[in-house]
């Protein structure tokens, strides 16, 4: 039987074989298309398709039963990742380092200018921070110039100036001053918060703050005055108001804010406080007894009673100073989420996720770096600080972000912000 492979014997004479060729039978051509070309489109015995091989249609193949089936990965055409469902996150990208060449700079300026340098010097800090701050791939930006700034801290200094050589001469004009202040009080708080706010800006729109002197003056002084009256019970309800006030009257462009929170949750978290410090306290001063008497009859007082006298006044220390850290990062965190996982701008949501144990540590951890440093290590602690309360913050967006607008309105004075800096108001949020 003549095998299909090769072809039937020819009567012309075979080629020869090339030069140097140690085979010359009638295999010497197998392989060579020139000698014995194929038709075109032919497949060998051992190349014939399956019928059931799946066909391939737009890249996918599918059984002529069953349903398509992926191709399989291929190193130039990878599959594209699916799309996150993680809201956006609000982001710090600043370092310690980055931050330290600005503050030394500003340190240094400010003492050889005699703090005129000092107006620049907020300036350039609070530029670093915003512009290292984002949102949704959008960074924010502070747009206050240093000569408004400037203006505002020589008023200021002047203001001061008055009231020490006031109470100098004349003791009974401090009474009169306080007085002043009650009144006017509300009328720097609004002033500041509209210097800062209309200066603060995301995606080139400008963030306001719009109140009335009136409801300033219940929250601030009147709330104030009660949580004097009432030996403290009011201060959780004046802490909730001021929050909710400061940014319930804050907007995006012409997108305002909202607070969907009650006083109550509050009084819950200044109530553990409270109780956790008094506990703390207590066990302070039991553990302090000994070193009363190691005072009072350290004379008969073996060696071995001095040390435990001494391990115990330590441990006291320990208990107190870490139960204040403690306390300080439980209503810090509690405050701050209450606040934020209560508000809304529009139809998108907030969400802050602050925990007392990572934000207690963040605190013990700056605070021994500056000490042992002497103050050099301030730069590293507040952008540590900054990150993580920045970084636990999320928007649970609905929808575009696109959807803010608002108008340039820049006509506020810095004579307000620099009042509350003087006289320590916190108003940050």
């Amino acid at each position: 039987m003549q095998s299909k492979l090769f072809p039937p014997p020819s009567e012309e004479e075979p080629p020869k074989p090339s030069k140097g060729a140690l085979y010359s039978g009638p295999l010497a051509d197998y392989g060579n298309t020139s000698a014995h070309p194929l038709p075109k489109n032919a497949k060998l015995p051992w190349e014939k398709e399956p019928a059931d091989r799946p066909t391939v249609t737009d890249g996918v193949a599918a059984d002529q039963d069953g349903p398509p089936h992926p191709p399989p990965p291929d190193d130039q055409n990878e599959p594209a990742l699916p799309p996150s469902d993680e809201p956006p996150s609000f982001q710090f990208t600043g370092t310690g380092e980055e931050f330290f060449r600005i503050w030394i700079v500003n340190i240094c300026l400010t003492i050889l200018t005699l703090g005129l340098y000092s107006a620049w010097a907020t300036v350039r800090t609070r530029r670093y921070f915003y512009g290292h701050t984002s949102l949704a791939g959008s960074s924010f930006d502070y747009l206050a110039t240093p000569q408004s700034i400037l203006r505002g801290r020589v008023v200021v200094g002047i203001l001061v100036l008055l009231y020490i050589i006031a109470i100098t001469w004349l003791p009974a004009m401090e009474l009169v001053f306080w007085g002043i202040l009650a009144v006017a009080l509300p009328w720097v708080v609004i002033r500041a918060m509209r210097f800062k706010t209309t200066n603060s800006a995301w995606r080139n729109i400008r963030f306001r703050f719009d109140a009335q002197y009136a409801e300033a003056w219940r929250v601030f002084v009147g709330n104030a005055i009660l949580s004097a009256l009432t030996i403290g019970l009011a201060f959780p309800y004046f802490v909730y108001r001021k929050q909710t006030f400061l940014l319930e009257h804050c907007q995006l462009g012409d997108s305002h804010f909202r607070v969907a929170l009650g006083p109550r949750p509050y009084y819950r978290v200044y109530g553990i406080a409270v109780v956790a410090w008094a506990v703390a306290l207590g066990l302070g001063i039991l553990l302090a007894l000994p070193t009363g008497q190691l005072v009072t009859a350290s004379t008969v007082q073996s060696q071995s009673a001095n040390w435990m006298d001494m391990i115990s006044a330590l441990l006291a220390v320990v208990v107190v100073t870490g139960t204040s850290f403690w306390v300080a990062s439980f209503v810090q965190s509690q405050t701050t989420n209450l606040l934020w996982n209560h508000a809304a701008i529009n139809e998108h949501r907030f969400s802050s996720r602050l925990e007392v144990l990572p934000l207690m540590r963040l605190n013990i951890v700056n605070a021994m770096a500056v000490l042992i440093s002497f103050g050099l290590l301030i730069p590293w602690a507040k952008v540590r600080s900054t990150r993580y309360r920045i970084e636990q913050m999320r928007l649970l967006a609905v929808g575009s972000l696109d959807q803010f607008s608002g108008s340039n309105d820049t006509d506020h004075r810095a004579v307000g912000s620099e009042l509350e800096q003087v006289m320590e108001i916190d108003l940050g949020l």
